[in-house]
């Protein structure tokens, strides 16, 4: 059955140990929505208590540390500051942070800088739960309504990286119509950004309308992306269609299919 409890393992697949416990005292966590591991250790978010939880690499809690904002994702940048992503409607009760979705602070979360405005009587809130994606040791961003990556330093400074052809179809950043999205009155000429991940040659990104979601591989050395839907081999379709990626293993992406999206050939 489904757990809220974080393992690790090691590389071979053998059990190393539990991160941490379910509860709500010190070191343990309810609803961990988010983690990361870095050179100083583990760093889980507890979404429920809103809550960071560090660990060090042995697994050993150190201490945990209540945040003063709602957030989905968390990030530690390599000179100890953190990046929190949110949506724009999340944090009333701090007006200055109010629009942006991207957040840097301190390590006691103090406000260094703040991004990706956007004014909420123009757009709906929008988030995806890849926004933030560490990859070839860097740290990337997508803008849900724009056609370009970003990468970010380790002063939280956000510089283009990659901009995305979506085949004659237009980013969401022109179509400000927030009643209109609301209704869910789908516009098939324009795309979102959805889930992204880099590899040492290409991104991907599930992109697409509302109502459909396609993959847009983008190659690092030709500077040019391809829309696609399904995997092909000679002209057939394969028995699956790209969809679900979950992470990178080299330069490969990685996928998951449920048994009902097996197509036979």
């Amino acid at each position: 059955g489904k757990s809220n409890v974080i393992k690790s393992f090691a590389k071979d697949g053998s059990f190393i140990g539990q991160i941490g416990k379910v509860g709500q005292g010190p070191g343990e966590y309810n609803s961990p929505m988010d983690f990361f591991v870095d050179d100083r250790g583990i760093v889980v978010f507890d979404n429920a208590q809103c809550k960071l939880l560090i660990y060090d690499k042995n697994l050993r809690y150190v201490e945990d540390k209540r945040l003063p904002f709602l957030c989905y994702l968390v990030e530690r940048l390599s000179g100890g500051d953190y990046l929190f992503y949110m949506t724009s409607s999340q944090n009333y009760h701090i007006p200055k942070i109010l629009g942006y979705n991207l957040l840097v602070t301190d390590s006691l979360f103090n406000i260094k800088s703040r991004g990706v405005y956007r004014d909420e009587q123009e757009w709906i809130s929008f988030f995806t739960y890849n926004s933030v994606v560490r990859s070839c040791d860097a740290l990337f961003i997508n803008d849900t309504y724009t056609d370009s990556i970003y990468t970010v330093s380790s002063s939280g400074e956000m510089s283009c990286a990659y901009v995305l052809d979506y085949d004659g179809h237009r980013p969401i950043e022109v179509y400000k119509e927030r009643g209109l999205l609301k209704k869910k009155r789908y516009d098939k000429d324009y795309y979102y950004l959805f889930s992204t991940f880099v590899s040492d040659e290409h991104v991907l990104v599930n992109t697409g309308p509302l109502d459909k979601t396609v993959n847009v591989v983008y190659s690092k050395r030709c500077k040019k992306s391809v829309v696609v839907e399904d995997v092909t081999s000679g002209g057939k379709s394969l028995v699956f269609k790209m969809c679900n990626p979950i992470g990178v293993w080299r330069d490969c992406f990685v996928f998951v299919n449920y048994a009902d999206e097996i197509l036979s050939n």
